[in-house]
C-alpha cells in the first residue's frame, strides 16, 4: 500500500496520473483505510488557493502556545485542504506539528515559517495532516491529529508514532 501511495505522489509531482491525465498533488489527497497508514490529507500547494480574507489575518495565527487551533487557524487549514476534510471538525482537538528536519515543533513555529513564506512570495510549507485513531492517539500523547512538514513520503502508523511519541 505504501509503495502505491509513494508512486502516486511521484506521478503527481511529474504532473501525470496512471491513466495519463494531468494532475497535481492537490488531486491525490491520500486517504487510506489500511491498517498500516492513518488517514492523511495533503495541505494546499499555493497561497492562491486560500481566500484573501484568511491570508490577510496570517499575522494573527500561531500567537498562543495552545495545542488547540483557534477558529482563524481552523479556517486556514480548512481552506488549505480545499473541502477534503469537511466531515472532520478541528475545533477542540489537540494538533501536533512535526518537521522532518527539526522534530516536534509547536504551531507558533509552523505559522512563523508560513508567514515568512507568504511575505516572501514562496509556496506554503509542504505538509500533510494525519488523523489519529484511538491507538495512535494513545501512543503519541493524546494528539487528535498531526501535521507533518517536509516529509518526502507518506508515513505509516509506526512512522507517526515514532516521530511523535513522548520521550521518557
Amino acid at each position: 500500500m505504501r509503495l502505491i501511495q509513494n508512486l502516486c505522489v511521484l506521478l503527481a509531482c511529474a504532473g501525470l496520473t496512471s491513466c495519463g491525465l494531468r494532475a497535481s498533488l492537490r488531486d491525490i489527497a491520500i486517504v487510506s483505510d489500511s491498517a498500516e497508514t492513518p488517514h492523511s490529507y495533503h495541505l494546499g500547494r499555493s497561497f492562491g488557493e486560500i481566500p484573501m480574507n484568511i491570508l490577510a489575518k496570517m499575522d494573527e495565527m500561531g500567537m498562543d502556545g495552545s495545542e488547540e487551533l483557534t477558529s482563524l487557524e481552523i479556517s486556514y487549514f480548512k481552506a488549505s485542504l480545499a473541502g477534503k476534510l469537511e466531515e472532520y471538525d478541528l475545533a477542540n482537538k489537540r494538533i501536533g506539528f512535526f518537521w522532518e528536519s527539526q522534530g516536534k515543533v509547536d504551531k507558533k513555529t509552523f505559522f512563523e515559517e508560513e508567514r515568512k513564506r507568504l511575505h516572501e512570495h514562496w509556496t506554503p510549507i509542504s505538509a500533510a495532516l494525519y488523523l489519529s485513531d484511538a491507538e495512535i492517539k494513545e501512543a503519541i500523547g493524546g494528539y487528535d491529529a498531526v501535521i507533518v512538514c517536509w516529509s518526502k513520503f507518506a508515513l505509516s502508523r509506526e512512522g507517526i508514532i515514532r516521530r511523535m511519541k513522548p520521550r521518557k
